[in-house]
C-alpha cells in the first residue's frame, strides 16, 4: 500500500520549499497534487514540469492528480483532452482523481 499527502492540506498556501521539506522530514513522498487550489496551473505544461522538478528536488513525486468537482463540465472549453494529457505526463503522475460533481445525471457512469 502507498500513502499520498493530498496538497488540498495546505489550502491556498504555497508549496514552497519550507513546506516541501517539512513533508519529505515526516517521511512523506509521494503526493496527490490538489490542482483546485494555486499549486500549479495545468494548462501550462512548463508550469507542471518546474512543478516537478521542485518536488523531486526535495525527493518527492506527484502520483495522482486531483482535478475539482466542476473540471468535468469545463473539459473542451478551459482545457482540451490533450492538453490535460500533456499536463498529466509531464507532472509524471499516475492517476488523476476526478470526482463527480453533486449534481451529475444519469444512471451511474
Amino acid at each position: 500500500m502507498q500513502t499520498l499527502l493530498s496538497t488540498r492540506i495546505f489550502g491556498g498556501l504555497s508549496l514552497n520549499d519550507q513546506v516541501l521539506r517539512r513533508v519529505r522530514d515526516r517521511g512523506l513522498v509521494r503526493l496527490e497534487l490538489d490542482v483546485k487550489g494555486a499549486h500549479v496551473d495545468l494548462r501550462s505544461v512548463a508550469e507542471v514540469r518546474m512543478l516537478r522538478r521542485r518536488l523531486e528536488t526535495h525527493g518527492l513525486v506527484a502520483r495522482w492528480i486531483r482535478l475539482d468537482e466542476g473540471f468535468l463540465r469545463r473539459l473542451g472549453q478551459d482545457m482540451e483532452l490533450a492538453e490535460l494529457t500533456a499536463a498529466v505526463v509531464a507532472a509524471g503522475a499516475e492517476a488523476v482523481v476526478l470526482p463527480l460533481p453533486r449534481d451529475w445525471e444519469g444512471p451511474g457512469v
